[in-house]
């Protein structure tokens, strides 16, 4: 098999793991916006939500699967932002399922993370609200 076939079927896996269609506007908002390009953040919250963002939340949050709020889309989460923060963060650690069916797995699926890393990934998502 070919590297680039590889690479192919080891990302349709990565993006599985959220189930559900992608965003047919997966890329409306911020087309230029390209997270896995970024820096590591200066602060050490930001550090670790970017950390946690990239090993457990980009599968659905940087393509909208499932409803997911896309991370630089301002559009995606300004419903979610007049819920407040906190209830953001405790919809992330503890699940939550939407009005029109969407769902945030709790902790995205990943038992193993802690409250604190959950809070700093919700936190560096919408740092990068616009």
């Amino acid at each position: 098999m070919k590297p680039a076939h590889i690479a192919t079927f080891a990302a349709a896996g990565l993006l599985a793991g959220c189930g559900g269609p992608v965003s047919e506007d997966a890329t409306a908002s911020r087309p230029d916006f390209v997270e896995s390009t970024l820096p590591v953040p200066d602060d050490p919250v930001m550090a670790l939500g970017q950390r946690v963002y990239r090993g457990d939340c980009y599968n659905c949050h940087d393509r909208g699967k499932k409803g997911a709020p896309r991370i630089a889309s301002g559009e995606d989460w300004a419903p979610r932002l007049t819920q407040g923060l906190e209830t953001l963060v405790t919809h992330a650690t503890q699940g939550f399922s939407g009005p029109t069916g969407s769902e945030m797995p709790a902790r995205g699926g990943n038992d193993a993370l802690t409250d604190a890393e959950i809070s700093a990934a919700v936190r560096y998502m919408a740092s990068h609200i616009r």
